[in-house]
């Protein structure tokens, strides 16, 4: 039977999404026996009703056969569960609800805080704020798990309602390598915007220079070496970073407008780069006569260190813009906006 290339695509698409949901171990198998299921269904259609596959069959035939998350859950080789396979798409979207209507709540009261004239420091607002989001939204999901859970027990007909969806919303398959996305690195990405929000905001005296002297850890500080850090930038550019890391991991693939945002937030990075070393003020030799005490440093050993700081210093803003420049160049030329 002869399929057509916007047919063939949108089968694909679907068959990576179920894939994306299933164990690594069965995911191979389930997909060749979903996709000779599928195409099954399709040529016996095709043949009753005498037309070619084309999209719109695709498309009744994958609505009548369930959405990639109701797919996925009817092949998982687990069969014990507290939300059944078919309520649990429905669970989701209840799920997504409820964490952005808590997160919104949550930056409202954040922003009120800041804006107060009384508030306690930005460490303590942020620190604050992740608490309470955390408390809201286990609470809140708690119950959304107990109640589904009791529904899925007790309703016979009419549960769980079927979700509207549209074979046609699919995301695209990666097109290249480069536009696939790796669980484990993608992880790995979100732990240093966590990390680095983590210290600066909880314990900024660890945000600096570490020197391992006589088998004792001495940290001398940014704010000590005359760097001042916009925490207000550096929070708004960790957590756009973050959000970028969340909704790649979500869609699955890296696209355009992903890879513009991760350009934009490398510049941006690079700009709070540059104001830092704009701004930053040498300490005074009596300044570094102290820190050298304090530290149990000798003051020329600081000294050079304080040197090479600021030395290094004015070259990250550079370094910081090779990457998105590179990618930017990269991405423009694939647009046809420069002229090779």
């Amino acid at each position: 039977m002869t399929y057509s290339q916007e047919a063939t695509d949108l089968l694909q698409r679907y068959l990576w999404r179920v894939e994306r949901r299933l164990p690594s171990a069965q995911a191979a198998d389930v997909v060749a026996e979903l996709d000779s299921l599928l195409r099954d269904q399709l040529d016996a259609r095709a043949e009753a009703t005498g037309r070619a596959v084309d999209e719109d069959l695709v498309c009744a035939v994958l609505r009548g056969f369930g959405s990639p998350e109701e797919t996925a859950t009817r092949y998982s080789a687990s069969s014990r569960y507290l939300i059944g396979p078919a309520a649990y798409p429905v669970f989701l979207k209840v799920a997504g609800w409820v964490l952005g209507g808590m997160t919104l709540v949550v930056l409202l009261q954040t922003l009120l805080q800041i804006l107060s004239a009384h508030s306690r420091g930005l460490g303590w607002i942020f620190l604050s704020a992740l608490a309470a989001w955390y408390q809201s939204v286990l609470f809140t999901l708690a119950w959304v798990v107990l109640i589904f859970a009791i529904l899925e027990r007790t309703q016979s007909k009419g549960w769980p309602p079927k979700l509207d969806w549209d074979p046609r919303d699919l995301p695209e398959l990666p097109r290249r390598e480069e536009d696939k996305v790796a669980l484990p690195a993608q992880f790995m990405s979100l732990l240093l915007p966590l990390l680095l929000l983590f210290v600066l905001n909880t314990n900024p005296n660890w945000a600096g220079l570490v020197l391992i002297n006589k088998a004792q850890v001495q940290v001398l500080r940014f704010t000590d070496l005359g760097f001042h850090l916009p925490m207000v930038w550096i929070n708004l550019c960790l957590g756009l970073q973050l959000l970028l890391d969340l909704t790649v991991l979500q869609i699955g693939r890296w696209n355009a407008g992903l890879r513009w945002a991760r350009v934009f937030l490398g510049l941006l990075g690079a700009g709070i780069l540059a104001w830092i070393v704009s701004h930053a003020i040498p300490p005074s030799p009596q300044a570094l006569d102290t820190l050298a005490r304090e530290g149990g440093l000798p003051a020329p050993v600081l000294k050079v260190l304080v040197e090479f700081s600021y030395g290094f210093g004015k070259l990250l803003p550079v370094l910081a813009l090779i990457s998105p420049a590179k990618r930017a160049f990269k991405l423009g030329r694939e647009m046809r906006w420069l002229v090779r």
